[in-house]
């Protein structure tokens, strides 16, 4: 089933317990892809290694491709990473309707 990311969701990347560094409030932003940007003012923040990415102001239709650029620093030493997970909610709420690992 598609899902149609409304205005206002957020959407979740949880990082691998790696040595990533990431920052309280890490910069983030989208980037065309494919000739779609998303819309809005995005910001993110880290709860132990889960970003958040809020402000989107426009709607995303099902089966879009994306860009979001989240800043990270890799770990310091050569590793093969763990999963990475990416999650979707909806607006105003903690209820994730798209889980992706």
């Amino acid at each position: 089933t598609e899902i149609l990311l409304e205005s206002g969701s957020w959407m979740r990347f949880t990082f691998p317990d790696n040595d990533f560094g990431i920052g309280a409030r890490p910069e983030c932003y989208s980037k065309p892809l494919f000739g779609v940007e998303i819309k809005g003012d995005l910001t993110c923040t880290n709860d132990n290694g889960e970003v958040k990415v809020e402000g989107i102001s426009e709607s995303i239709l099902p089966g879009t491709y994306v860009l979001i650029r989240v800043e990270v620093t890799n770990p310091t030493t050569a590793i093969t990473s763990g999963t990475f997970t990416i999650e979707t909610g909806l607006r105003g709420t903690n209820t994730v309707f798209e889980y992706v690992k």
